[in-house]
């Protein structure tokens, strides 16, 4: 049964054969448009406005030309860009190892110094393509320690301490083992005629070599002479007359510790422990250097069945504190609640050496720490428009989780910090002993 199809009313059908038809009999916007041009172009070039470029913006328009291309131009200055574009390409394009992408960065930097770095690593590179070389690792570690041992400017130096530290972490450890003696008594040598230089760049790039040969050595090598001194240099900075300079120091001996190794991680322990212990009046070491060394020093945190680097961390963290308070009282009081939240973990361990190194560290700090602001600690405790959110009331939270159920095996370790905690306080301590919960512990034991 066929189905007619009915057209809606005044529908326009297009013509098969005749694509010009279905040209649109309504023009009704197409002539919208054209008339709106039309008025656009009566308001440009009528006789009402004036034009838009008269005869006087002409002449100005000319002699502006008749003055730029009567300028002379200097050849020489345009042949010393035009040399100095075409010699950083050609440095650029000598070099092919895929390791020195960094320094392309510094390719259209001014700076001499970055200059110097390109000089001499388009230098380098013609040497090694000379002797037909390809451009490897090794080689330019080969080519770049003769540079630096045979060189005495400090610009030369520089460059070439920046290139090889690039170059050290590219190097398989097994040169990095094998090269060790010859390049600490480069590098340290160096470290020890420019410790006291006014740039830092070279004094950093080279710590950084050293740093990138001490990470990969093996336990046996860390007691030969030759680490020894590396580590005595590297002391050296522990007391340095600029902070800037222990700052890096702490930054690249935190690197080391990246290692878990546990003789790597003790020694680096220990040099933190000298450099806080070196604090006196007259020392660089600022409040705010200490406190970021010591909250880096946090997630270094070793786990409660590691015992050596466990005791070693503690003892470190110790003396961090005293150092910390010793500079600022009161910054050495705000970070006791963060010490004591990160140790409070180790008194459920097992080990008696581990829980008799909690308490004696958390004993000497309260000691130490707490007595300069003892009656501020007190006044914002029995205060009761005091914020509970104050550095008092979080130490004082931290003290009386350590009387939770889950830590009764280690009561008679936590109430020694307890006691402690409260005579360092002096007059008050009958007061805040019953925000403690003394007796409520010792009525639950004895029962």
């Amino acid at each position: 049964m066929k189905t007619s199809i009915k057209m809606k009313r005044q529908e326009k059908r297009t013509l098969r054969g005749h694509s010009c038809v279905s040209n649109p009999e309504k023009k009704t916007f197409r002539n919208l448009a054209r008339a709106s041009l039309r008025s656009i172009s009566s308001e440009t070039s009528g006789h009402q406005s004036s034009p838009t470029l008269s005869k006087e913006d002409l002449n100005i328009h000319d002699k502006m030309n008749e003055l730029m291309t009567s300028l002379p131009a200097t050849a020489d200055d345009a042949d010393t860009v035009q040399d100095d574009s075409t010699e950083k390409m050609t440095i650029r394009s000598q070099y092919t190892n895929q390791m020195f992408a960094d320094v392309n960065r510094l390719f259209n930097s001014q700076l001499t110094s970055h200059k110097e770095i390109f000089a001499i690593l388009a230098a380098v590179t013609e040497v090694i393509k000379n002797q037909g070389g390809t451009e490897s690792n090794v080689e330019y570690f080969a080519a770049l320690m003769t540079t630096l041992e045979s060189s005495s400017e400090i610009e030369v130096l520089t460059a070439t301490a920046y290139l090889l530290r690039l170059v050290i972490t590219k190097l398989p450890d097994s040169i990095l083992l094998a090269k060790f003696p010859a390049a600490s008594r480069i590098i340290t040598t160096l470290l020890i005629d420019h410790m006291d230089s006014e740039d830092s760049s070279l004094v950093k790039s080279l710590l950084r070599c050293l740093q990138g040969f001490l990470i990969v050595q093996e336990a046996t090598v860390w007691s030969l002479p030759t680490t020894v001194r590396s580590f005595e240099i590297l002391l050296g900075f522990t007391s340095h007359a600029k902070p800037k300079y222990i700052k890096i120091f702490a930054e690249n001996l935190l690197k080391i510790m990246l290692k878990k190794d546990t003789i790597r991680t003790t020694v680096c322990l220990e040099i933190f422990y000298s450099l806080f212990s070196s604090v006196n009046d007259a020392s660089n070491l600022t409040v705010e250097l200490s406190s970021q060394i010591i909250m880096v020093l946090y997630e270094y945190r070793p786990n409660e069945n590691d015992i050596e680097p466990t005791v070693a961390w503690l003892t470190v963290m110790m003396q961090g504190a005293i150092c910390r308070s010793k500079l600022n009282c009161e910054m050495g009081f705000i970070g006791l609640p963060p010490l004591f939240s990160a140790c409070m973990p180790y008194f459920l361990s097992k080990n008696e050496r581990i829980l008799s190194s909690t308490t004696r560290v958390l004993k000497t700090v309260l000691e130490e720490c707490v007595p300069p602001v003892s009656e501020d600690i007190v006044s914002a405790l029995l205060s009761e428009h005091t914020d509970e959110n104050t550095p008092a009331h979080k130490l004082m939270r931290c003290v009386e989780s350590g009387l939770k159920y889950k830590y009764q095996n280690s009561w008679n370790y936590i109430l020694q910090v307890v006691v402690s905690y409260l005579k360092v306080l002096g007059k008050e301590c009958k007061e805040l002993s019953k925000r403690v919960g003394i007796k409520q512990i010792f009525g639950y034991k004895l029962t």
